[in-house]
C-alpha cells in the first residue's frame, strides 16, 4: 500500500531581526489510502477553542480520488476528527483537487469546509466547488461545477455574514486556454463566471492564484501569453468591477503559482506578494517573490533559491507572525524531480526583500517536498503561526505516510544586560543601578523594576526610569549596614513575558581596615618568612615599604610581603591599601627580623679560679629568648625573663671544679646556642689550689694591726686620717670574707693615705724622710759610669701600676658615702671643734707568735 505524507507546519519568526529559531510543539504521523497532500486551511470550525486543521489531497492507488480528513490540535496532541474520499465520476477519470479554504458559506455562524479542483472526464475538464458543513464529521453542503474550467485556487472574503468565495483558474475550450474568474452564487447554485482574459490578452493565459483586497477588489495572479511582449511572463489581475487593471513582468519568468495579499512594510497599504516558479530563462532556474503596490507598481523582486535546480513555489502567505507590527512573506519552497527537498522561507521588506529564516522540512531523517502553507493562530496569542503541507515517499519501498507537524518560534522576552554595579562590587554611599534592556516591544510598552533586599531586609520592586532601552535608578546606601545584599531587575513585556536578573554585591560603609595576622606585629621571625596581611574587603591596590625612606611596591591579593635577604632588626613596614569602593587605609606594622642564634658571654670572672664570694656574671644576648636554661653542676634552672646580665649564686659550690652550662633559644627559631664554663673554686681561708706565692691570714692581719696603729699616731700628732681609716676598713672586711691579699692590698693603700704633718699630704713609703733645716745635704757618692739598661722592669711595673690603678678606682667606689675627717670629727665632737684632740688610747693587741 502507497503512503502519503502529511507535514503540517505551525511556527514564528522575527520580521527584522534576523534569522529565526524554530522548535517543534506538536506533531501527529498518520497514513491512508495513498492520501498525498495538496493545500491545506487552519483556523477553527467547530467554534471551540481548539485549532482544526483540514487538508485536500489525493487519494487511491492511483491518485484518482479526492481525499479530505481534518484533524484538531488540542494541549499540544493532534487527533483525526473525519475523514473522506470522493472518486471520478466516470470510468477512467481522476480527480484533481487543488485548494480548499475554510469561511461560513450558509451564513448560520460556523465557518464550513470548501474543497476545490477539477475533474477529468474523458478529456474534458470540469472544475468543481465542493462545501461541508462540520460539526465532529463532516457533511456535504453544496456542489457546483463548470465545464471546461479547471480551478486551480480559491479565495474568500467574509461579507454581510457570509463569504464571498471566487474560484480562480483557467478555461480550456477546445483550441484555446484563457484566465478565468467566477463567483460562487450560492442562491442560484452556480459558479457564475464575470471576468475572460481573452477580451484582453492574446491566448493561452490562465489564473492559478486569487485573493482580496480589504476593500473587496478581487487579485488574480497567473501566466500571460507566451505572444506578449514575446516570452512568458507574470499577469496580475486587479477588478475593481469594472474589469480594468492589468500588470505583465517584463521578467523572465515562468508563471505566478501563489498569491497573497498583506502590507509588509507597515505604512498601512496592503501590497500584492505573487510567487513565481522557475524559468528556464532565470539562474539556477530559481524561483521568484515579486513585491507590487496596490495600483500594481513593481516594489521589488528577490530570487529564491532551494540550492537545486526548478525551484517550484508551491504556495505563498503573508502575516505577522511575530508581533512586531510588520507582516513577514512565507514561502513554500519545492524542487521539481525531487521528493527529497522541501523548505519554508520568510522573508521581510524594509525596503527591499530580505530572507530572514529557512527551515528544511524533515520527517524520519528525510526531506519532504513541501505544498502549502497558510498563517494561522493556533494558540490565540499576538503571534502568528504557520501551517505548512509537506508529502515524503519512502525512497525504499515507494509508500507514502502522513504526519501532522506543528512548529513555532518562542516569543521574544525580555533580555537584561546589568550595566552597573558589577556582581560582588564592593560599594558605600550612592549605588547607581543601570540596566539595557532587548526586546521587540518599544521601551514605553516594557514595564522594568528593580528592588536591593538580603536576608534581614525585605524590600519591594519599584518602576526603573529610561532613556531608550536603558534603564537606571539609584538608592543611597549610607545607613546600610554593612553586609551582603541582592539587586533584583525585572522586565515585562506586553505579552506578559518577563525576564527576571540578579547580582549580589556587598555595603562597605565602615573603614577600611587592613592587619598583618600572620605572623602577630611584633613579632620576631627569620628572614625569609612571609608577612601575610588581611583586609575587611577586598583592595583595588595594596602597595608597601620595609621602612621610612625605603622604595614602595605593590602586591597583587593574597598580600603576603616575602622578608627574603633582609638584614636583622626592628622593621617598621608601612601599609597603603585602598578598596574599589574608595576606601583608604594607612599605618605601619613592627616586626623583628632575627637570622642569629643568641650569644653568651661571662662577664665575670676573667680568670678561671674563683674564692667565696666571687659572682659568676652571665648575659645572654638576643631579640626575643623563648628558651634560657642555666645547669650547675648538673642541676638544671629556668632563667629566661631574668633580666640580663644575671649572676650565678656560688655560696653552696664545693671546693675543686664546678661548671656552667647555658642553653638558650631564640623566638625566631635559629640554631639554640650551648656555652659550658669551668670554674676552680677555693673555701674559705684556705689558700687556693697551686698558688704557692698566697698571701696568709696571718700576714694580712699583721699588716692591718700595723696600719691601724699608724692611723692612730697620725691621728694623735692632728694628722686628718679619715680616709686611711675607711679604707682600712675594707681590708678588715676582706679579711673576714678569706680574701687575704685583697686584705693585704687594702691595707697598703690605706697606708699611702695616711698624713705625715697636719696639712700635708701623705708621703709615698719608699721616699726618704725631709732633711732638717740648716743641715748640709749628705753627702752623695760619686756617680758610676753609665751600664747599658735593662728596661724590663719597666713593663712589669707598668702592669703592677695599672692593675693598683683599677684597684683604687673600685675602692673609690666604695669609698664614696665615706664621710670626710671634717664631717667626722664635727659629728663626734661638735664642742670642741676648736680644741686639739685628745690622744686616744691605743687598744690591746694580741701578741703574735712567730711561726716555727
Amino acid at each position: 500500500m502507497k503512503k502519503l505524507f502529511l507535514f503540517v507546519l505551525l511556527f514564528t519568526c522575527a520580521g527584522f531581526s534576523g534569522y529565526t529559531e524554530i522548535t517543534e510543539a506538536a506533531s501527529l504521523e498518520w497514513s491512508d489510502n495513498g492520501f498525498q497532500a495538496v493545500d491545506i486551511a487552519a483556523g477553527n470550525i467547530d467554534d471551540d477553542p481548539r485549532l482544526e486543521v483540514a487538508v485536500l489531497g489525493t487519494a487511491g492507488t492511483g491518485w484518482e480520488e479526492l481525499g479530505l480528513a481534518v484533524f484538531e490540535l488540542d494541549s499540544g496532541t493532534f487527533t483525526l476528527e473525519d475523514k473522506l474520499y470522493l472518486s471520478p465520476s466516470v470510468p477512467s477519470g481522476a480527480m484533481h483537487p487543488t485548494s480548499v479554504l475554510l469561511c461560513d458559506v450558509d451564513g448560520d455562524g460556523s465557518r464550513d469546509v470548501v474543497a476545490g479542483g477539477y475533474e477529468s472526464k474523458v478529456g474534458i475538464p470540469e472544475g468543481f466547488v465542493r462545501t461541508y458543513e462540520f460539526d465532529g464529521s463532516l457533511s456535504p453542503q453544496y456542489d457546483y461545477t463548470m465545464t471546461w474550467v479547471k480551478i486551480e485556487a480559491l479565495g474568500a472574503k467574509q461579507s454581510g455574514g457570509k463569504c464571498n468565495i471566487n474560484a480562480a483558474g483557467t478555461r480550456a475550450p477546445p483550441g484555446s486556454q484563457h484566465e478565468y474568474v467566477a463567483a460562487l452564487n450560492t442562491d442560484s447554485g452556480t459558479l457564475d463566471m464575470y471576468y475572460n482574459s481573452t477580451k484582453t490578452w492574446l491566448s493561452e493565459s490562465g489564473a492559478y492564484g486569487v485573493d482580496f483586497f480589504s476593500n473587496g477588489s478581487i487579485v488574480t495572479a497567473g501566466t500571460a501569453a507566451a505572444g506578449w511582449l514575446g516570452m512568458p511572463h507574470v499577469s496580475v489581475t486587479v477588478n475593481p468591477g469594472n474589469l480594468s487593471g492589468k500588470f505583465g513582468s517584463t521578467t523572465a519568468t515562468k508563471s505566478a503559482t501563489s498569491l497573497a495579499i498583506g502590507d509588509v512594510d507597515g505604512d498601512g497599504t496592503e501590497e500584492i506578494i505573487a510567487g513565481v516558479d522557475y524559468s528556464s530563462m532565470l539562474p539556477s532556474n530559481t524561483g521568484q517573490i515579486l513585491l507590487l503596490d496596490d495600483e500594481l507598481n513593481e516594489l521589488d523582486w528577490a530570487s529564491v533559491s532551494s540550492g537545486l535546480a526548478s525551484t517550484y513555489m508551491n504556495a505563498i502567505d503573508a502575516c505577522d507572525i511575530d508581533a512586531d507590527g510588520y507582516n513577514e512573506i512565507l514561502a513554500a519552497v519545492d524542487v521539481a524531480a525531487s521528493a527529497d527537498y522541501g523548505a519554508l522561507k520568510s522573508y521581510n521588506y524594509l525596503g527591499s526583500l530580505a530572507e530572514t529564516s529557512e527551515y528544511n522540512v524533515t520527517v524520519s531523517g528525510k526531506e519532504a517536498s513541501l505544498a502549502a502553507v497558510q498563517c494561522t493562530n493556533a494558540d490565540m496569542d499576538s503571534r502568528g503561526e504557520v501551517a505548512g503541507v509537506a508529502n515524503i515517499v519512502d525512497s525504499m519501498s515507494g509508500e507514502y505516510s502522513i504526519k501532522l507537524l506543528v512548529m513555532e518560534s518562542p516569543p521574544v522576552v525580555p533580555e537584561i544586560a546589568v550595566l552597573n554595579p558589577s556582581p560582588g562590587e564592593r560599594l558605600s554611599g550612592m549605588l547607581t543601578a543601570a540596566i539595557n534592556v532587548t526586546d521587540d516591544s518599544p521601551p514605553s510598552d516594557l514595564n522594568v523594576q528593580w528592588r536591593v533586599f538580603s536576608a534581614n531586609l525585605t524590600s519591594y520592586l519599584t518602576a526603573m526610569n529610561n532613556t531608550g532601552y536603558i534603564y537606571h535608578a539609584g538608592r543611597n546606601l549610607s545607613g546600610y549596614s554593612d553586609g551582603q545584599y541582592t539587586i533584583q531587575f525585572k522586565a515585562t513585556d506586553p505579552e506578559g513575558n518577563e525576564a527576571v536578573e540578579e547580582l549580589d554585591f556587598y555595603v562597605d560603609n565602615s573603614a577600611l581596615a587592613v592587619g598583618l595576622f600572620s605572623p602577630p606585629e611584633g613579632s620576631v621571625v627569620k628572614p625569609g618568612t612571609g608577612l601575610a596581611f588581611s583586609a575587611s574587603r577586598p583592595l583595588s591596590s595594596f602597595i608597601y615599604s620595609a621602612g621610612y625612606g625605603a622604595a614602595n611596591n605593590t602586591l597583587a591579593a593574597p598580600y603576603v610581603i616575602n622578608t627574603s635577604g633582609w638584614e636583622d632588626g626592628t622593621k617598621k613596614i608601612q601599609v597603603w591599601a585602598e578598596s574599589p569602593g574608595g576606601k583608604h587605609f594607612h599605618d605601619a606594622f613592627t616586626v623583628i627580623l632575627d637570622g642569629t642564634s643568641p650569644e653568651i658571654k661571662l662577664l665575670s670572672p676573667m680568670e678561671e679560679t674563683i674564692e667565696p664570694g666571687d659572682e659568676v656574671v652571665l648575659s645572654v644576648k638576643d631579640y626575643q629568648l623563648s628558651r634560657l636554661v642555666v645547669e650547675v653542676n648538673s642541676v638544671q634552672a629556668d632563667y629566661l625573663g631574668t633580666p640580663m646580665p644575671f649572676v650565678i649564686d656560688t655560696t653552696s659550690w664545693d671546693e675543686g671544679s664546678n661548671t656552667v652550662k647555658v642553653i638558650a633559644e631564640d623566638a625566631a627559631g635559629n640554631p639554640p646556642s650551648v656555652e659550658t664554663f669551668a670554674f676552680e673554686f677555693a673555701a674559705f681561708g684556705v689558700p687556693l689550689e697551686n698558688a704557692t706565692n698566697a698571701t696568709t691570714m696571718e700576714e694580712a692581719a699583721e699588716l692591718i694591726d700595723a696600719v691601724e696603729q699608724e692611723i692612730a699616731d697620725a691621728k694623735d700628732s692632728g694628722a686628718d686620717a679619715g680616709l686611711a681609716e675607711k679604707i682600712l676598713e675594707e681590708a678588715k672586711r676582706l679579711l673576714s670574707l678569706g680574701k687575704y691579699q685583697k686584705a693585704k692590698d687594702a691595707a697598703v693603700d690605706a697606708r699611702h693615705n695616711i698624713p705625715s704633718a697636719p696639712g700635708q699630704p701623705p708621703l709615698p713609703p719608699e721616699q726618704p724622710l725631709p732633711r732638717p733645716s740648716g743641715q748640709p745635704p749628705a753627702e752623695q757618692p760619686a756617680p758610676e759610669p753609665p751600664e747599658e739598661q735593662d728596661y724590663t722592669w719597666l713593663l712589669w711595673a707598668a702592669g703592677i701600676l695599672a692593675v693598683i690603678a683599677a684597684g683604687s678606682y673600685l675602692l673609690g667606689k666604695r669609698m664614696e658615702d665615706v664621710p670626710s675627717p671634717e664631717e667626722m670629727d664635727e659629728e663626734a665632737f661638735p664642742e670642741e671643734k676648736t680644741k686639739k684632740p685628745s690622744k686616744p688610747k691605743k687598744k690591746p693587741r694580741k701578741k703574735k707568735q712567730k711561726k716555727k
